[in-house]
Order: structure tokens, then sequence, then C-alpha cells
């Protein structure tokens, strides 16, 4: 299999962005798949964090111009063994991703073969423009495989995503989207570090009813990795077709 890149992209900070990336770094280990992560985010590297000693992991510095946020994160991409790379983005290096996704991101990755993934986290009134841009000139637009997310943890954006015309647009652009339901307040303050699915086994810290709330959660948050999954075995069997 080809490498395949997936970028949890999204709106400001707090859109939910490392719940995205948390979700399916979770499934891949749950699945077996060997997985990298690429922390992109300086100030609270959270995902680097509940993953460190689990999966392998890196804290990218992507301060500086675009060009070179770019160009570091491509390096890190090249000499990365693993299949599949996750990368968690701040708002402030999405924008720097967006900006060179076709001149400079695409190309590269398209020269090495890679899969470009790109989940994009909706959660406020402004989020369907700001997936819009990134569809136009962006990483959504460039990307082999595009996820809006609809981040039920903001009570009103299932429905201004709904009604918008820019959720036509990405729709039929081939773009796919998913609902990730809120998880219950109660189990999130008890999942503080390490796999989520872990904490859903029976001999984890959390009761039998707390168990069961996460259980349900992570059926459809891991909809997200399979969703991938199921694009990626289409992609390699219309390959083997074409041989």
């Amino acid at each position: 299999m080809s490498k395949r890149i997936i970028f949890s992209h999204g709106t400001k900070g707090g859109a939910g962005k490392s719940v995205v990336s948390d979700t399916l770094i979770d499934y891949l280990i749950k699945t077996g798949q060997p997985v990298l992560v690429i922390e992109c985010d300086q100030k609270v590297p959270d995902v680097a964090r509940r993953y460190e000693g689990h999966v392998n992991g890196l804290l990218a510095d992507l301060a500086g111009d675009e060009e070179s946020v770019v160009a570091d994160l491509l390096g890190h991409i090249d000499e990365a063994d693993e299949d599949t790379i996750v990368i968690n983005l701040p708002g402030n290096v999405s924008d720097k991703m967006d900006g060179l996704a076709i001149a400079l991101l695409a190309p590269a990755l398209e020269e090495i073969n890679a899969r470009l993934v790109v989940t994009f986290a909706l959660s406020e009134y402004d989020s369907p423009g700001l997936a819009s841009e990134s569809l136009q000139q962006g990483l959504a637009g460039v990307a082999d495989q595009r996820i809006a997310v609809i981040n039920q943890h903001f009570v009103n954006i299932e429905k201004t995503w709904e009604d918008s015309a820019e959720r036509t647009e990405w729709l039929e652009s081939g773009g796919q989207e998913i609902i990730l339901p809120n998880l219950n307040d109660r189990v999130k303050p008890l999942i503080p570090a390490g796999p989520l699915s872990h904490y859903a086994e029976r001999n984890s810290p959390l009761t039998l009813g707390n168990r069961m709330l996460l259980k349900q959660w992570l059926t459809q948050a891991h909809k997200i990795g399979e969703m991938i999954d199921a694009a990626t075995s289409g992609e390699v069997s219309e390959e083997s077709t074409d041989d």
C-alpha cells in the first residue's frame, strides 16, 4: 500500500480537529495498522501526549514562512516508515497548508505516490465557508478523499451545514460527510491519556454505564477510519484491475 497522508483540518482552534485525530489514531491502533502521528500544535500538543508510548510520533516545529513549513512537513512524510500518517493541524498552520497545497504539497505527494486524505471539522457558523475555501484553493481541493466531519459538540452546526450551498458544492465535488456525535460530558474527563478504545474494555477504570456510553460513541466515531479504509481498498482494487 502506498502512503496515506491524513490531515485533520478544520476551522479555528477548538473546532475539534484533535478529537478527529484522536479518533482516527484509535481506530488505526484497534485495527492493527501502524501509524505515525505528526503533531503540529506546539502550544497544546494534546494528540501527541495522548498516544505517547502507543504509536510513533513527532512534534513538528512548523513556525516560519509558508514554504519552509510545508517543506519541513514533506521531509517528515518522506522519511516516515509507516504507511499511514495522521497530521494534526492547529488553526495557524492550517492556513499555511491551504496556501501551498496546490503549488507544493500536492505535487510532492504525487511524486512519492502518496494518497492525500483531508478531514474537515465543522464547528461554527462560518465553517461551511471555510470548508468551501479549502475546497476551491486549498488542501480539500487537492485531496484524493475529503470528509466533512459535523461535530455535534457544537449544537447548531448540523443545521447550518445541512442548509448551506457549500454542502452541496462539497458533495458534488465527490466529498463525503459524517456526523461525529458529542461524547458525553461526564465521560470525557475520565479518559485523559492513551487509546480511547482501551477505556471501553471491561477491565478499564470506567463504570459499566460509562463504558457503554464510550462504546456507543466509538462505534460512530470509528466510521471516519472505516470510510478512509474503504476508499483505500477501492483504489487498490481499481489499480489491480487496470494491471
